[in-house]
């Protein structure tokens, strides 16, 4: 219902709500940055929010906040 809602309002990001959805998926990690606190943080956490920072720019600069 809430979808809906932003949906009418136009308040909607369908790439946002894809990746909520579905997570992330990255295919190459030869450059990917270290998980900066696998204490707390699984790895799979990690690649989603690596992903959030590098496709979606709502979420750019994630990655240097934690």
């Amino acid at each position: 219902m809430s979808v809906a809602l932003k949906k009418i309002q136009g308040d909607f990001d369908q790439a946002e709500y894809d990746f909520f959805l579905r997570g992330g998926f990255i295919l190459d990690k030869e450059n990917f940055p270290k998980n900066p606190a696998p204490d707390w943080l699984t790895d799979k956490a990690w690649e989603d929010i690596v992903d959030l920072d590098t496709k979606l720019p709502t979420f750019n600069g994630i990655t240097q906040s934690l």
